[in-house]
């Protein structure tokens, strides 16, 4: 089967509320997110999977237990306005017919505002935001019958970093450049848990109800696959393509090949090692470039495949399109113009919900918008095939998850971080940059 094979755990879900409006942190000891200001109930009652707690009193027309469809927004079940804690559970059986090589994981991709999620009563470990998805190779856990548990929360509006609305302001300072050759910072887990509290952040979701917004599923995968995969383009004539990320698997010795292909031929064909990331780079002569000003932009398949001995053990796709030199040569003077404007379009997550109606308009504001929110794919995708280009902000926190996955979208064309976030992060922030500039905002 080609890897990795996906097994959506959709609904039913059953949902359980188990506070209202709780102050969170994070434990390490449990892996799952607790109250950081010591409320009352949950600490004399503890909340790690497979653990019971009493119901604290919840609006009389909002219900505290039932089933829900996933994913999506807890707003039609418990209320726009619910701030709180709520359990999700599900049930499913151990995947049939696993071969020997074969490995199952349970992924999250995301939760407003934060959570974390257990198998079978075992903590598996934190998701830190709407936009972080978070894994756990659970082959070795699972039993003929299984129960997933995600607990997420929501604290009060008073509680979040960045609720308030702000507009942001002119760069105060530009961070980095991608350049050639230049390796992502990639590690297997790169945020480890700590008994500190997390930051909570929901950028473009301050006024949305929180969730289980991201899919959960089971990846069946081979022995090694490739984590932060990106896909981009460095500007230049003639630009170059870099595919980069990480190998992940055990170190057996095992010959790897990285391939990719694209326009009908094969791009790049490269040795890797299990536990090592990779950045390779070729020229691209013969593409269709982007933005296209008179026709609707060209999008090509990039097929990146993991090789082990004569079988593909990983392998996925982006369609991507390399910028024109002289749009590229173009894109600072623009994005800073359009940071200066006082009536710049800047979009929600709210606004995500028809992504060709939101490109068409915005097309006619100038061909660029900003994103609060980090957005479905779906548009992004909208915006690359209208022309539209993107100041993408980021949460520095979040940059080693997001800007790997938004890479290929042409679209694209500068990364945003508040700029407290920006001088904190500048080194990493730099091999973060994908062949964009990342620009500072604010104070």
């Amino acid at each position: 089967m080609p890897y990795p094979h996906v097994i959506r755990l959709r609904g039913p879900w059953d949902f359980e509320v188990l506070s209202r409006d709780a102050s969170v942190g994070c434990s390490a000891s449990t892996g799952v997110v607790e109250g950081a200001h010591r409320n009352p109930v949950l600490a004399e009652h503890p909340t790690s999977a497979g653990g019971s707690q009493p119901e604290e009193p919840v609006l009389a027309e909002h219900p505290t237990k039932g089933r829900v469809q996933l994913p999506a927004d807890w707003g039609e079940t418990l209320g726009a306005d619910f701030r709180g804690r709520v359990r999700y559970r599900r049930h499913f059986n151990r995947p049939t017919g696993l071969e020997p090589h074969e490995r199952v994981w349970l992924v999250a991709d995301g939760v407003d505002a934060a959570g974390s999620f257990s198998l079978n009563g075992q903590p598996l470990g934190l998701i830190d935001g709407y936009a972080v998805p978070a894994t756990s190779d659970v082959t070795d856990r699972l039993q003929p019958s299984n129960v997933v548990e995600v607990d997420v929360v929501l604290p009060p509006d008073a509680a979040l970093r960045g609720a308030a609305r702000r507009e942001p302001r002119p760069p105060v300072s530009t961070s980095a450049r991608g350049s050639a050759g230049a390796s992502p910072s990639l590690t297997p887990n790169p945020q480890p848990l700590t008994s500190a509290p997390t930051p909570i952040i929901r950028p473009g979701r301050e006024r949305l109800a929180g969730g289980p917004i991201g899919e959960v599923r089971l990846e069946i995968r081979a022995l090694w696959h490739v984590d932060r995969l990106a896909v981009y383009w460095q500007p230049g004539d003639p630009p170059l393509l870099h595919v980069s990320g990480l190998v992940g698997g055990p170190a057996t010795g095992e010959p790897l090949m990285l391939i990719a292909s694209g326009c009908q031929r094969e791009l790049m064909c490269e040795p890797v090692a299990a536990g090592t990331s990779f950045d390779f780079a070729t020229t691209a002569h013969d593409w269709p470039e982007w933005p296209d000003p008179d026709a609707e932009p060209v999008l090509t398949p990039v097929e990146v495949r993991l090789v082990a001995g004569a079988s593909a053990v990983w392998q996925t796709m982006r369609e991507t399109a390399p910028p024109s030199a002289h749009a590229a040569a173009e894109w600072p003077a623009r994005v800073a113009a359009f940071l200066r404007h006082p009536a710049r379009p800047w979009l929600d997550y709210s606004e995500a919900d028809s992504p060709e109606l939101t490109a068409a308009l915005h097309r006619a504001s100038g061909g660029m918008i900003g994103s609060r929110g980090i957005l479905p794919d779906a548009v992004y995708k909208a915006f690359d095939l209208a022309n539209v280009a993107v100041v993408q902000q980021v949460p520095a926190a979040w940059a080693a998850a997001v800007c790997p996955r938004l890479a290929h979208h042409p679209s694209i064309v500068a990364w945003a971080a508040p700029a407290a976030e920006s001088l904190a992060a500048a080194g990493s922030l730099d091999r973060l940059a994908f062949g964009r500039q990342w620009l500072a905002f604010g104070e």
